[in-house]
């Protein structure tokens, strides 16, 4: 398809601006997307600021941002081009995408581990482009996407369900990564829709108790109306005890950390189970000091990256059956014209209410 269309450009940190670009490109693997509605991840306010998560999180080092990158990776779409006569058929199908693709050929790929791949193409950033004009990203008219990582989006979800999705990936895979079976027990440390999800998600494997932990009462409710037992940890001084009396006193099997600091790391070591595991979401630049003894009793500390495909594949049929609701997470709306609303939005949420906010093109 020829022709320009709008996008939200990360010119330079801090510089996001609404921009005529030309309709990208697509290869023979590949299908263009008419996207219907992108996710403001909090990676996204990490991006804007400068940061790059991705690199953080899944190669352990920091990397630098190059120009021009198309913000969004939570997004849904009707797929208006394919790249080959094989992939004709796609178009018109509602679709959701998984943001990132690998070339097979890495060593974590060939030991089956494509999330954790060095080798990673990711929509949204400049991860594995190499130089561009512009990097694809989904806060735009139109977004390429390869038809491999392209799944139907069920007739059940509507295309707001469709950018929290990627997000409840991340969840599963993190539940996964902590070995969580029916009958243990979880902390969950930060009320984001990625909390939310995994409280939900760990309530649904079959909990015997689901923890939200938060420092705000709005997003709490989620878990709340989730069946999770929820603690606010500014207006509760005793909430470690408390969590800890559910379990008398042995503690939970695993703790899962959203939000990723020295202090959340330190509560959640305290809250841990011998042989519990504590699962980072978050990975920020920078030193943490615990106690050797946080680890005695064969305790885990490690982190989750992204997800394997199947886990996605998964999450969508959760939510498609109507088991995993993530509808409801979708607090606000903004218009692409108007996306520096929708990350003021997010960046303020203890006085917006916001959860998932959806840029709409």
């Amino acid at each position: 398809m020829k022709g320009t269309m709008r996008a939200a450009v990360l010119k330079t940190p801090g510089n996001l601006a609404v921009e005529e670009i030309p309709i990208p490109e697509i290869e023979s693997d590949e299908l263009l997307i008419e996207v219907a509605g992108c996710g403001i991840c909090g990676s996204d306010l990490r991006y804007f600021a400068g940061e790059n998560p991705w690199a953080q999180h899944t190669l352990g080092k920091a990397e630098p941002n190059p120009p021009n990158m198309v913000l969004g990776h939570e997004f849904g779409g009707t797929v208006v081009e394919a790249g080959s006569t094989r992939l004709e058929s796609w178009v018109g199908r509602r679709v959701v995408v998984a943001p990132f693709d690998v070339s097979g050929f890495d060593r974590a790929s060939r030991l089956g581990k494509p999330h954790l791949s060095t080798d990673t193409v990711h929509i949204g950033h400049g991860a594995g482009w190499g130089e561009m004009d512009y990097y694809p990203g989904a806060m735009a008219q139109y977004c390429r996407a390869w038809a491999r990582r392209c799944y139907e989006l069920p007739d059940a979800l509507s295309f707001d369900v469709a950018a929290v999705l990627d997000i409840a990936g991340v969840a599963y895979h993190a539940l996964e990564v902590a070995s969580f079976a029916s009958g243990k027990s979880v902390a969950v440390i930060g009320m984001g829709p990625l909390g939310v999800s995994a409280v939900r998600l760990a309530r649904l494997s079959g909990a015997s108790h689901a923890v939200a932990i938060d420092i705000f009462d709005a997003p709490l409710e989620f878990a709340l109306t989730s069946g999770a037992e929820v603690f606010n940890t500014r207006r509760q001084s005793d909430w470690k005890r408390k969590i800890l009396d559910l379990t008398a006193g042995w503690g939970v099997d695993a703790v899962l950390d959203t939000v990723g600091t020295a202090d959340t790391l330190r509560d959640g070591s305290d809250l841990l189970a011998p042989d519990g595991t504590l699962v980072l979401l978050a990975v920020h630049a920078g030193t943490i000091s615990l106690p050797i003894t946080a680890l005695a009793g064969e305790r885990k500390i490690t982190t989750s990256a992204n997800y394997r495909y199947e886990d996605f594949q998964r999450t969508i049929d959760l939510t498609a059956s109507g088991r995993l609701p993530l509808d409801d997470l979708v607090t606000h709306h903004v218009p692409l014209s108007r996306v520096h609303e929708g990350f003021d939005i997010l960046r303020n949420k203890e006085t917006t209410g916001a959860m998932k906010v959806i840029v709409t093109p």
